[in-house]
């Protein structure tokens, strides 16, 4: 109402012809049925356009308001969507670790204490997956490991050794190392086949006993020979 009584003040001070070219610019009739509007008709008319034009501006500005209110809720509601989603992420993360962390304990717990005496029993005490430092520390280019060997003898049957081997190329992308067995057999295995590692500055004895016994217990007297002789061998190269 203030607004109105401010634009009609304001044209007051108007001539009838001023009125006239606003009223035309703005696109008002002049007259109507061929009657002329006098110059407080004009005044009306204008101050009732001005009226319409301020309700239609408040108008698209409460749409603005309303339009910018949407976006900030659905950008409120994403953010809220993606941190509930990152979390979830997070939790799952976290309990897939835990249940991973939760098998492998168990399986330390299950033989920890046991001495293994039979391959299957070796094979399902240290056939876990290990913690990321060993592989990241211990596991290096000259370190030994203890694995399963299958080999196809003669006649053709496949057969599981345990050995001893020595790392000589390590893919830590693909998770898989070459080793090199006593007699030179390269073989490629892949990080979840490796019993035990022992760091190349340590030595066998650094394994498990029960690994050691039962390699032990099972060479040939080939084999024993052939360790003896190379062990003789080294010690005259280093005198």
């Amino acid at each position: 109402m203030m607004v109105s009584n401010s634009i009609m003040k304001d044209l007051s001070g108007f001539k009838v012809k001023d009125l006239k070219a606003l009223s035309r610019e703005k696109g008002l009739k002049l007259e109507h049925k061929g009657h002329k509007f006098t110059k407080q008709e004009l005044i009306n008319n204008l101050v009732e356009f001005y009226k319409n034009e301020e309700k239609e501006g408040a108008e698209d500005n409460s749409k603005e308001e309303e339009k910018a209110d949407v976006v900030e809720a659905i950008e409120a509601v994403a953010e809220v969507v993606e941190e509930t989603q990152a979390q979830n992420d997070e939790e799952a993360w976290e309990e897939e670790k835990e249940e991973t962390e939760t098998k492998e304990q168990e399986t330390e717990n299950k033989y920890r204490g046991i001495y293994a005496t039979t391959l299957k029993q070796i094979a399902e005490k240290y056939s876990y997956e290990k913690p990321q430092w060993v592989y990241d520390e211990v596991l290096q280019v000259g370190s030994t490991i203890a694995f399963i060997h299958y080999v196809e003898a003669k006649d053709q049957n496949v057969y599981r050794k345990l050995r001893f081997a020595k790392v000589v190329g390590i893919n830590r992308k693909q998770k898989l190392v070459k080793v090199q067995t006593f007699y030179g057999t390269e073989v490629k295995i892949g990080f979840d086949e490796l019993l035990f590692i022992v760091s190349k500055n340590d030595t066998a004895n650094s394994f498990p006993k029960d690994i050691r016994n039962y390699i032990k217990g099972h060479r040939t007297k080939q084999g024993r020979r052939d360790i003896h002789d190379r062990y003789i061998n080294s010690n005259k190269c280093e005198e």
